[in-house]
């Protein structure tokens, strides 16, 4: 990992955390109405949240106003008539527990107490379909008055499968309305990660469209990345409804915790120049609680707590605040910190 420049604040994210592989998590089959934890799952790969942040990339400094890049061409697609895209609270879950060499899925009441501390989140983002994410979420939110940011992990998960997932709890448990879906996400920081091109994300994107389409979804879709990647590769906010970043400050070793919604603010602006006419959400946003510091960057409760706040002034929507709970399941790794571990503020 290298520091693109001396003279600029650094913004460097550590590839993506691999979520649990099919070795280490055990999942239960498709829930009842009532769901709950089979004794014996099955297991299921997957791959999903990471606090990561991008790679290597010159962050805007907090005092001026953030380079910019040259315009790509007019944008590929418009957001779909009807969907705000208003994202007024967001928070991000994962259903996963445990510890990295032994990871399983939480259990129904674990889930039901969870998303209980979201209530006051409009919106919960999850990343995949691991640990039958999908339907357990779907019932919690609904019951909750909320609503779900659904997510393909290409290229861990397949398209047709997830879709199916999707459809098929929509009907078992929504009555066959899209409604409770805000939007779906199409990878997790891929181009980032070096796991695919742009072009494949692209690829990924056009195919589920076509296929939530076919099962009767017709809100927005795109694909989340960093900020440099898709500053970097524009045909990725291009090819989406919406330009989907994560960013967090942490990793701007110039930044402290109480200039977080500052910084993060000045990397919309750079997504922005890169994405004429597209609307930015900025689908993961946090600090941790404990972990190594990072320059000005000090993981500790207290400046948890003073980087929310500075999010939450920076942002009245469009932002999903990472995470909603710690992840002892997940691994340390260069750049990370040890504090990947400590992200969550419930």
């Amino acid at each position: 990992m290298t520091i693109s420049s001396t003279e600029a604040p650094t913004y460097i994210t550590p590839m993506a955390t691999p979520e649990p592989t099919s070795s280490a998590v055990e999942t239960s089959a498709p829930p009842s109405e009532t769901p709950t934890p089979s004794s014996a799952p099955s297991s299921l790969s997957i791959e999903e949240p990471s606090s990561s942040a991008p790679a290597t990339s010159a962050a805007p400094a907090t005092s001026a106003a953030p380079a910019t890049s040259a315009a790509p061409a007019p944008s590929a697609t418009q957001a779909p008539s009807g969907a705000s895209g208003v994202i007024t609270s967001g928070v991000a879950w994962d259903p996963f527990t445990g510890s990295s060499s032994s990871t399983t899925c939480k259990n129904e009441s674990q889930i039901a107490d969870e998303f209980n501390a979201m209530k006051s989140y409009g919106v919960v983002r999850l990343y995949g379909t691991g640990c039958n994410q999908v339907a357990l979420g779907l019932q919690h939110a609904r019951d909750n008055g909320q609503k779900l940011m659904l997510g393909i992990y290409v290229p861990t998960e397949n398209v047709s499968d997830d879709v199916n997932m999707f459809s098929d709890a929509i009907n078992q448990f929504a009555n066959g309305k899209w409604d409770d879906i805000l939007l779906i996400s199409v990878g997790n920081e891929q181009v980032n990660s070096h796991q695919m091109t742009a072009s494949a994300v692209v690829d990924a994107i056009n195919d589920a469209r076509q296929k939530l389409q076919a099962v009767g979804y017709t809100g927005p879709i795109g694909t989340v990345d960093t900020v440099p990647a898709t500053v970097d590769n524009p045909s990725l906010c291009q090819n989406s409804d919406y330009a989907m970043v994560n960013s967090h400050a942490f990793f701007d070793s110039n930044t402290a915790a109480k200039d977080a919604g500052t910084y993060v603010k000045g990397t919309v602006q750079q997504v922005e120049n890169a994405c004429p006419g597209k609307k930015v959400i900025v689908t993961e946003s946090g600090w941790p609680s404990s972990g190594d510091a990072n320059g000005k960057a000090v993981p500790s409760p207290q400046n948890q707590k003073d980087a929310l706040q500075s999010l939450r002034d920076a942002f009245s929507d469009s932002i999903i605040l990472f995470s909603a709970f710690s992840s002892a399941w997940k691994s340390d790794f260069a750049g990370s910190y040890n504090a990947e571990k400590y992200w969550g503020f419930m």
